[in-house]
């Protein structure tokens, strides 16, 4: 990674430097400048993937060298460093596309090995605009800002006017030919992709332009064969949003769109081409039922066991709850229950409990879902792993049981089954719903949670020992997972 910093202060510059120089990343040079000027003179004879810009300097303030580098050099990484939290400056920053705003207040040592990890993400991601993950998630999670409109505006202002809408690709499109994501008429329409939103929890989010609608044209219909289109030819699960006008509105077709592939997990289809939700779920009917099933099992009770697990099936499916990993917690919930109080090897409790983790996050329908409680319950666990499970996919998964501490890309687990990479991807896929490397990393991650919960280890520690040696990139992707840093996980679970 090649870095530039511009600051006028130097005890600023050279703190920045050290720092940067300390941290575990592979830096080709870092380099530093007093002003924009100097700044500018030396990018015409270095190469830069990321340049830090403060803003109050002498001979060219930052705002002007950002707006200068970003129309020189559209692909480097630009993140303000400044003591000024005025709004007028963030909007500017916006504009000229700056990566972030960092208050000199709040720049930590971590905070910077944060940054510098997701730059070393992103310079591995195609070229092109987009809204930011963050952007992305703060919206899913009802908070939405003006920030998150303004970016819309900035990424997508030339569509103003048009008929939109936001499709969701599972899984993203790098494991998706990319040439199938094409145009598509009929009839009723045109719909043609005219850009990509962003990504979010593995998910792609791709924007459409309805074309060619009449008075008599069915654009239900339409949407609906592009979705089956896309899911037959692309091999994606894809889900739609409703069709919006105007730039500032596509945030409710994501929205739509998200949810819509949510509701996927419960029925058999591989495309929703409309999302109608659900009756509310009242989770307060899900803890009873769940606490008086885990009761049951405790007792040995099998006839209420069974009574009370068939009516919380049937309260899922008939209200199907968009928060998926909340329903499988709860099986979860019941199934390590059975587990625990079952299991006649004591020292294999914990190993199962990780397996059966990674096993339920990995379940891509609530049917299957049902299907594994229903084995374990009936002590036939291995019914469903014989069922559903090649020898080959077997064993990788008994592999990274036993040594996800050590293994550190699917490679590693491609290699120990003696297959490649390519077809061993394409068989763990198909068996468990989802890439190896995404289980991989999630298996990482729920040993992790269960490490902060029940250890004193510190977070730094605990991802060394699940085998991920930058904890900034640790804590991004338990954000991901978890919805909340590692450290305010361990002050929910205390």
């Amino acid at each position: 990674m090649r870095i530039l910093i511009v600051d006028d202060e130097i005890m600023i510059r050279e703190w920045l430097h050290q720092t940067i120089l300390s941290l575990p990343f592979p830096f080709e040079y870092v380099k530093t400048a007093s002003n924009g000027v100097e700044a500018l003179s030396l990018m015409k004879t270095s190469t830069f993937d990321l340049v830090f810009i403060d803003i109050k300097m002498p001979k060219m303030n930052g705002i002007q060298l950002l707006k200068q580098v970003h129309e020189t050099y559209p692909k480097v990484i630009t993140i303000m460093l400044t003591s000024y939290e005025e709004f007028k400056y963030a909007q500017d920053a916006l504009r000229y596309h700056a990566s972030d705003y960092i208050l000199k207040s709040e720049c930590t040592k971590d905070k910077l090995a944060e940054v510098l990890g997701l730059c070393m993400e992103n310079k591995t991601q195609p070229a092109g605009s987009r809204i930011g993950t963050d952007s992305i998630r703060e919206l899913l999670l009802h908070q939405r800002s003006q920030a998150f409109t303004h970016e819309l505006i900035r990424v997508f202002s030339s569509l103003e006017g048009k008929n939109l809408f936001v499709t969701a690709l599972y899984p993203q499109k790098n494991t998706v030919q990319k040439e199938l994501v094409t145009m598509f008429s009929s009839p009723d329409g045109v719909i043609t992709p005219v850009g990509e939103v962003g990504e979010f929890e593995g998910v792609t989010y791709m924007l459409f332009s309805l074309g060619q609608i009449t008075t008599s044209s069915n654009q239900a219909l339409l949407k609906q064969g592009y979705m089956q289109y896309l899911h037959e030819t692309a091999s994606a699960v894809v889900s739609c949003g409703k069709t919006v006008q105007g730039v500032q509105e596509i945030h409710t077709s994501l929205t739509h769109a998200y949810y819509g592939l949510r509701s996927l997990f419960y029925s058999n289809r591989g495309f929703c081409s409309e999302y109608s939700s659900k009756q509310q779920l009242d989770k307060q009917v899900v803890e009873h039922l769940c606490g008086d099933a885990t009761d049951a099992i405790r007792n040995y009770n099998r006839v209420q066991t069974e009574i009370l697990v068939e009516a919380l099936k049937k309260y899922f499916k008939a209200t199907r709850p968009t928060c998926i990993e909340y329903v499988k917690d709860t099986f979860f919930t019941l199934v390590s229950t059975y587990i625990v109080f079952n299991c006649k090897d004591p020292s294999e409790v914990h190993m199962k409990l990780n397996n059966l983790k990674g096993v339920i996050h990995s379940i891509g329908s609530y049917d299957k879902l049902l299907e594994l409680t229903h084995n374990f319950l009936e002590g036939d666990e291995q019914s469903y792993y014989k069922k559903y499970w090649s020898p080959a996919v077997a064993e990788a998964i008994k592999y990274i049981e036993n040594n996800y501490h050590t293994i550190y890309s699917a490679i590693d687990v491609a290699d120990h089954v003696e297959l490649t990479l390519d077809h061993f991807s394409r068989m763990f896929k198909k068996e468990l719903g989802v890439p190896v490397s995404t289980y991989l990393i999630n298996y990482k991650l729920d040993v992790a949670a269960l490490m902060i919960k029940s250890s004193n280890l510190s977070i730094k520690e605990i991802a060394q020992k699940v085998g991920i040696s930058n904890v900034s990139y640790f804590s991004k992707r338990f954000k991901e997972k978890f919805s909340m840093q590692p450290i305010v996980y361990r002050m929910h679970a205390t």
